[in-house]
């Protein structure tokens, strides 16, 4: 069950309990969250894999001293590059082909900005998806401690588009705020605090935007516009 969880916990052991998840077998294996069934099947598989989609769904809505973004993020050279998109979009690929590189595993699936600015490692086992559907999970080893903090130096929008070239034009720190706020969890919910947060945090950034093609391709091309960023 551990292997579902980010290492960096969201919530202290001291806290009031905002939700809970049960797991149930009789006649199939019943998934519940505060009593009420979200998922059922005969294998205890699917049950398994819901609730760590749900624990991931769930985390960014009740942690009161961060925002979630959906973005890939590694660290290199002592900067954070962070890569906003959607599912489907290539961010986990991108990330992987970034750690291959040698830039430090943060995330696939959220950056975690605190609210003093900071960004947090969201590291979970990493997810490709194959061309038939198929996921793979990997657990990407890093030097970086489970509370280690950074800045974030760079904001690159690249979603793959097959065939595309990698030509980034610059967007202005309005712009890349907004965008950031575009892939926040919690941008209905608490717009002026994640707002706010999302400049604090981006306040020495610089922000890109570009389809892209082949994900190594543009890796190489990325970590060098990171050594650049002071």
């Amino acid at each position: 069950m551990l292997g579902v969880l980010p290492e960096r916990p969201a919530a202290s052991l001291e806290v009031n309990v905002d939700c809970t998840f049960t797991l149930e077998h009789s006649d199939r294996f019943y998934l519940r969250r505060n009593g009420e069934k979200l998922y059922s099947d005969v294998r205890m598989e699917g049950p398994l894999r819901r609730l760590e989609l749900a624990i991931h769904e769930q985390m960014p809505l009740y942690a009161s001293g961060a925002v979630f973004v959906h973005a890939g993020v590694v660290g290199w050279q002592g900067r954070a590059l962070l890569l906003p998109g959607s599912s489907y979009t290539g961010k986990s690929t991108l990330t992987h082909a970034l750690i291959r590189l040698g830039a430090e595993y943060y995330s696939d699936e959220y950056a975690v900005i605190q609210n003093n600015g900071e960004l947090v490692p969201y590291r979970r086992r990493l997810t490709l998806r194959g061309e038939s559907g198929a996921e793979s999970r990997l657990a990407i080893d890093s030097a970086l401690s489970p509370d280690h903090e950074s800045t974030i130096r760079l904001v690159a929008f690249c979603p793959y588009v097959q065939g595309s070239r990698w030509q980034p034009a610059e967007s202005s720190p309005g712009q890349g705020v907004l965008g950031l706020f575009s892939h926040t969890v919690t941008a209905q919910l608490s717009p002026n605090r994640d707002l706010n947060w999302l400049r604090l945090g981006s306040q020495h950034a610089r922000f890109l935007k570009s389809e892209r093609g082949e994900a190594e391709i543009v890796a190489v091309e990325l970590l060098k516009l990171l050594e650049q960023q002071p």
